[in-house]
């Protein structure tokens, strides 16, 4: 039934004459199906009513009556559906239900003993398998926490040998040599008893969580929480498609695992051939049946939820026999890689872990027990066979052992391979074609089975065969569904060997459908009927001209579930899923001629290379690749069973791009933007580039307006008020005159300009300013304005502030939301005259551009974008980095020195004597880490000042006392008293039991940390917290994951009926007993959101958060904080360290890990490491820059854009002069007469028997950078007797790449002169422009 628009005429009279046509018995007919389903009694009323009504539209409202066909609709759905898994029920109790083969993912809980069949060698130690994202997290967590003494008493033993059963007895025995006895029992209901079984060696056991509960809310009303058909058609189903001797078994771990917890990625363990499985019917039930009825009768809400509670054990047992069994050595690298740093570590572990790190592949890893098709077994024994090619030299395990691994892998392709055959989807696509969709058996699997055995050549055989179906000599049935299948496919348009192609892909018959109906990409609103909601995007011979569209375009349907068997009707279409079809591994099979027709560096396939690594590019903040890095790229993504080895590409493809790829690439509809510049080409997804390009004309006409005519009235009472106040909070450390030439600047221009950017450090009053000027502009000149924020916190920062209690704010995420969802009009768009968007630098281009497209900031009516942020910060997840880069353009165009400030006056009273300030000014861009406070921490200085400590730790054991201690010492001095709980509760907020009390205090106090994993991370510092300060308790909370009171943290948005409820990043506690509710800060206080509200699918995200990522952190403050510094790298940056140390509000603790002696500290490091100025962005640019890696040669780091330009180019004279005539350092203190001096200059240049000092002063414009060079640099200089040898350059002017070549010749011919007259900066002094 087409969804009726009620303001359409036509649809309006369509929809009355399907009414009239429906007689009152029918009426009758689904009111009595309605209450058998349970459908609610105000859908029964509808029906009811329109029983009354039948045959009579005109009495009966629209709304009503497309009410009441909707609901129809779904109870004939419903009824198809029943028919459907009744006829699976019936073939399954007959015996004659088959399934075609799949693999299989099964779920393990990490193992320190490798799975061995033993119990844990250091149980305690092992946080893993008790780890949030572990195998049944909640019920080991718990029972490990309980049995814990049991666990170290048994530690090492034999499971086969002693009475104790570990809670991880599911996976423990996967590589076992013995049998083992286990003790079910039924978690859900433990009045259940218990069911006693035997456990092979080498077994699992493992569930298909994933069609067992129902998750639509229809499947919900008709079913309760569990599906009617469970045990009798999805369970048998899923048994059905594992084939003993056949299907392949892939164990791995979830995230909570030693190597991939940081990257929150899924680990292959192992892999082998499932020998033996237990059958749906013999899995063993609970008992005793009077009990189970109990509990299907429980009163529940909603009502009749357990009406179908199973009595089935949810275990499922799978054996491996040992011979094809392979397990990735991840324990003997782990050994070996405890003896390197951190640093090392990581990058050992990496070439022997296998993750799941692609998108497309992590569907199937989703729920603990998974069925997968031969391509995604094909691609994980590949990733696997790499991993171990890798590594068989390194001697960590002996050669022979890791090549007997390799040979087993290869076995196994050569299976996957003898599965998958040629033409995986010729049964699927000829459902499709045959219009058989819903059937549970299909007739040309029969065919199709026997076919691909006893055909020779297979492609010729299937084209011989639909060529001529009546000439078939197998079984009827076979030969009349053949010469069906030859008239559909004329009437669909297809030859046969168009229907071969499309067979090559081994797709779900809903993707099949999607494909043949040109159906790839989805309409980006919410789709209630896809056949109705979704609209043709492509032509099927399209895609059969190029199946590489799929990877493309192909955009996977959400909600694709099967009502019936619970499966997902679709999944992502990767690369290898096209490669695998068209590009077989000759080791295994060979290329027939379809597959011949795609050549191995086809334009085709490199397009579809191209955009994947341009999208991949989003997570490293790129927003386009030159020729020489696509190339590079290029040669890494090579075919998937070539992995690791190099993609064989022409010389010099894309420089200059020829012709052949440059058409398609930029073939409509265009989907990459290729621009020559700078002897390259750079590409663009077309996305990013349209978005770069409709932000930079945006501002650009903003910046070219007229002048606005506002003044804020009252200034000079107001900044006396100001000052008044803060001198008497701050004292004598409060910068008045600082303070008032901001503030002065800072009024005059942002009333005047249509485009401003307010920029300053945290405490510098930014927030308090622009709620003052918001106040103003709303009271005094009756302007409406929009205030915007990346995240909850932030909107909710804004607009709780009792000072400013009128001040409204919300996220950026929401007003686009209700734009698009029509709930603004254009006429409410209008009356905002300012737009103010806060936390710029945590907004990414595609969002920033998706926001400004929304106004029309040419209407007469608007005055201003102000624009907010801390470019010193970490940026956004994403591509671009737009508050950098706007402020880069002004900051070179002197026109526009008045569209911008930057404040630096501290006005945060609390930090007064605070030297954490003055150490986050260390990691701005362009500052350097103070000596005083590099010689402070390398003599383990405990008290840096007034509420800044800092600790020092080496090993695990050292920090968790340290975070201890200084716990302890923190309550004491806030005069909190009681244990190690009643303290955590009462400094976040909660009385002393863990209750709540008047107010939450969330801010508090928060642990901060750059990573998840190991020791250091937030996850391992959580157990820790709450295993240690909460021992008291039990897990109680969430099926025994949380205890009463934790602070949680919610891990990505949360909608419910479009609208915003809970945003990622949302803090909060866990409290309730039986209604579990989650307690957050609303603008209005506290609020709470039961879970039992909260959709399940979405349950799932919220995790502990004592800890948390300095990244999660962003746009919050915590009044007393605790900085966790591991002497690990990979994360480490200037911006990181900065964003951690400017959270605090009062006091600040870090925990620093020492280095080894005369090794440069975790800080020194950290401040030498600038990434975001490296993101490849060309906003506000009239051609990307030509060099954007700061690191131009090993180990030397540059700070910026222009000085890495000017790096370059003193690279390219010292290779043109040679190293003897021409030379330079940087970032190097110079050395006179045999004497350090106490500064670092930028670049060092030796030349002609000279020395030159070269200082590019690229933030002048920052207050404290004018000061510090006139002050300490240039006194420092002229001390030193070097100051005629200084050349210093800024660029006000911009930035000119000529320029600075000039200005180098200048130095080689010893012709410095000086082009500012009044020489005030140096006495050569020259402009970049």
């Amino acid at each position: 039934m087409p969804q009726y628009n009620l303001n359409d005429e036509i649809d309006l009279e369509v929809m009355r004459h399907h009414f009239d046509s429906i007689q009152a018995a029918e009426w009758e007919n689904y009111i009595d199906l309605a209450k058998i389903r349970k459908i609610g009694f105000d859908n029964v009323g509808v029906l009811t009513r329109a029983k009354g009504k039948a045959g009579r539209s005109k009495s009966f409202s629209d709304k009503q009556i497309n009410w009441a066909l909707s609901l129809i609709e779904e109870l004939d759905r419903s009824q198809e559906d029943d028919i459907k898994s009744s006829k699976t029920q019936e073939m399954y109790e007959g015996g004659s239900y088959e399934m075609p083969l799949s693999h299989i993912t099964l779920r393990v809980a990490w193992h320190d003993n490798k799975w061995n069949g033993h119990v844990c060698n250091d149980p305690a130690n092992n946080i893993y398998c008790s780890g949030f994202h572990s195998l049944l997290s909640e019920r080991i967590r718990k029972r490990k926490y309980n049995n814990l003494e049991q666990e170290i008493a048994h530690s090492g033993l034999p499971l086969s040998q002693i009475e104790y059963l570990p809670p991880c007895f599911w996976s423990s025995n996967l590589f076992g040599k013995e049998q083992i006895r286990i003790k079910h029992d039924n978690p859900a209901a433990k009045s259940l008893g218990t069911i006693e079984e035997t456990l092979p060696a080498q077994s699992v056991y493992g569930w298909p969580f994933a069609v067992s509960f129902t998750r639509t809310k229809i499947e919900q009303s008709e079913s309760g929480a569990y599906p009617k058909n469970l045990e009798t058609v999805r369970i048998p189903r899923f048994n059905a498609k594992i084939h003993e001797g056949k299907s392949i078994g892939f164990v791995y771990a979830n995230y909570s695992n030693p190597l991939t917890e940081e990257e929150q990625q899924y680990l292959v363990v192992g892999a082998g051939i499932v020998d033996r499985k237990q059958n749906a019917s013999e899995i063993p039930h609970f008992g005793p049946k009077s009990e189970i009825d109990k509990i299907k009768n429980r009163h529940s809400y909603p009502k009749d939820k357990y009406r179908n509670f199973p009595s089935m054990n949810w275990a499922m047992r799978f054996s491996f026999d040992d011979y094809s069994m392979v397990r990735m050595p991840y324990h003997e690298y782990l050994e070996e890689a405890e003896r390197l740093g951190d640093e090392a570590k990581d990058q050992f572990l990496n070439k022997i872990k296998v993750a799941v790190s692609e998108p497309e592949l992590q569907w199937c890893f989703k729920y603990v027990a998974m069925d997968i098709g031969d391509d995604e077994a094909i691609y994980i024994l590949t990733k696997m066979r790499k991993a171990l090619l890798d590594c068989v030299d390194d001697g960590i395990v002996p050669r022979e052992e890791m090549q007997q691994r390799i040979n087993t892998v290869e076995q196994l392709l050569q299976m996957a391979w003898g599965s998958r055959t040629y033409f995986p989807g010729f049964v699927n696509l000829s459902r499709v074609i045959l219009n058989q969709v819903q059937e549970p058996s299909f007739i040309l699997w029969h065919f199709y089975e026997d076919f691909k055995i006893d055909a020779e050549d297979q492609y010729t055989g299937l084209r011989s065969i639909l060529a001529s179906p009546h000439s078939f000599r197998g079984d009827k049935m076979h030969k009349n569904a053949l010469i069906e299948l030859k008239d559909r496919l004329a009437q669909n348009g297809l030859t046969a060997d168009e229907f071969l192609t499309l067979s090559m892909l081994n797709l779900k018959v809903f993707q099949f459908q999607r494909i043949l109906d040109g159906k790839l990409r989805l309409s980006g609103t919410w789709i209630r009927n896809f056949e109705e909601d979704v609209r043709k995007s492509h032509e099927v011979q399209d895609i059969i001209s190029n199946p590489y569209i799929l990877c493309e375009d192909y955009e996977p349907w959400a909600d694709s579930h099967d009502n019936v068997y619970g499966e997902e009707r679709d999944s992502p279409i990767s690369l290898f899923k096209i490669d695998i079809a068209f590009f077989p591994h000759t080791r295994f099979v060979h290329r027939n001629t379809l597959q011949a027709s795609m050549n191995f560096v086809d334009p085709k396939r490199l397009r579809a290379l191209t955009l994947k690594f341009l999208h991949s590019l989003e997570q490293f903040g790129h927003c386009f690749a030159d020729a020489e890095m696509l190339e590079i790229a290029l040669r890494e993504y090579p075919l998937y069973y070539e992995l690791g080895g190099e993609y064989r590409l022409p010389s010099r493809l894309f420089n200059p791009i020829q012709s052949e790829y440059s058409n398609h690439f930029q073939a409509d509809p265009k989907k990459i933007v290729i621009i020559e510049a700078n002897d390259t080409s750079y590409f663009y997804l077309k996305e990013v580039y349209e978005a770069e390009k409709s932000i930079e004309g945006r501002l650009l006409s903003l910046l070219k307006s007229h002048d606005n005519s506002e003044v804020f009235v009252g200034l000079d009472s107001y900044l006396a008020a100001s000052t008044h106040k803060l001198k008497e909070t701050i004292g004598e450390g409060f910068d008045e005159r600082g303070f008032l030439e901001e503030r002065t600047e800072l009024y005059k221009q942002i009333f005047a300009k249509k485009l401003f950017v307010l920029t300053g450090n945290a405490g510098s009053g930014k927030s308090h300013e622009i709620q003052n000027i918001l106040t103003y502009l709303e009271e005094q000149e009756d302007q409406e304005y929009l205030l915007l924020a990346p995240t909850g916190k932030a909107a909710l920062r804004l607009s709780s502030d009792s000072a400013f209690p009128n001040i409204k704010a919300t996220t950026i995420d929401k007003f686009i939301s209700d734009f698009k969802h029509k709930k603004i009009n254009a006429g409410e768009l209008r009356k905002y005259q300012n737009v103010v968007v806060d936390e710029t630098s945590m907004v990414d281009l595609l969002k920033f551009d998706k926001l400004l497209r929304i106004f029309n900031f040419k209407e007469s009516s608007f005055k201003r974008l102000i624009l907010l942020g801390d470019p010193n910060q970490l940026p956004a997840i994403g591509y671009g980095r737009i508050l950098s880069d706007v402020l880069n353009y002004l900051g070179t165009h002197q026109e526009y020195s008045g569209n911008f400030i930057r404040l630096e006056t501290n006005c945060r009273s609390e930090l007064k004597e605070n030297q954490v300030l003055q150490l986050a000014d260390c990691f701005k861009q362009g500052a350097d880490l103070d000596t005083s406070f590099i010689a402070k921490f390398k003599n383990r200085e405990q008290n840096i000042s007034d509420g800044f400590q800092a600790r020092y730790w080496n090993t695990k054991e050292d920090l968790y006392t340290q975070i201890d201690e200084e716990f302890e010492e923190l309550t004491n001095r806030l005069n909190i008293s009681g244990d190690k709980s009643e303290r955590l509760n009462q400094i976040l907020g909660l009385q002393s039991d863990g209750e709540l009390g008047q107010r939450l205090d969330l801010e508090n106090f928060q642990i901060l940390t750059p990573y998840r994993s190991q020791i250091s991370g937030a996850s391992r510092i959580n157990d820790f917290i709450q295993t240690e300060f909460k021992s008291n308790l039990d897990f109680e909370l969430r099926k025994n994951t949380f205890k009463k009171g934790d602070k949680l943290i919610r891990t990505q948005n949360y909608y419910e009926s479009g609208k915003l409820t809970l945003s990622n990043g949302t803090l909060g506690f866990i409290l309730g007993m039986p209604k579990e509710n989650f307690y957050f800060e609303a603008k209005g206080g506290m609020d709470e959101l039961a879970f039992s509200d909260i959709r399940s699918a979405e349950q799932e995200f919220f995790e502990l958060a004592y800890a948390i990522t300095v990244h999660k952190a962003q746009g919050s403050g915590f009044n007393h904080l605790f900085l966790v510094l591991p002497a690990r790298y990979g994360l480490l940056s200037k911006e990181l360290v900065y964003t951690a140390l400017t959270r605090t509000k009062k006091t600040i603790t870090l925990f620093i890990q020492e280095t080894e002696e005369n090794r440069k500290s975790v800080l020194e490091i950290a401040s030498e490491r600038l990434f975001s100025a490296s993101r490849r962005t060309s906003l506000l640019l009239d051609k990307p820059y030509r060099y954007y890696n700061l690191e131009p040669e090993r180990g030397v780091f540059v700070e910026s854009r222009i000085e890495l330009l000017i790096y370059h180019m003193l690279m390219n004279k010292r290779d043109e002069l040679g190293a003897d005539l021409f030379d330079f350092t940087y970032e190097e203190k110079p050395i006179v007469e045999g004497q350090k001096v106490n500064i670092k200059t930028d670049f060092t240049i030796y030349s002609n028997n000279q020395t030159w000092y070269w200082e590019h002063l690229g933030l002048m414009g920052q207050r404290k950078y004018h000061w510090t060079w006139l002050n300490v640099k240039k006194p420092t200089y002229q001390k030193a007797g070097i100051w005629d040898m200084v050349i210093t350059t800024d660029e006000s002017n911009g930035v000119n790449p000529e320029k600075i070549k000039n200005l180098i010749q200048l130095i080689v011919e010893n012709q410095v002169g000086n082009e500012d007259k009044h020489q005030q900066y140096s006495n050569h002094h020259f402009f970049l422009r």
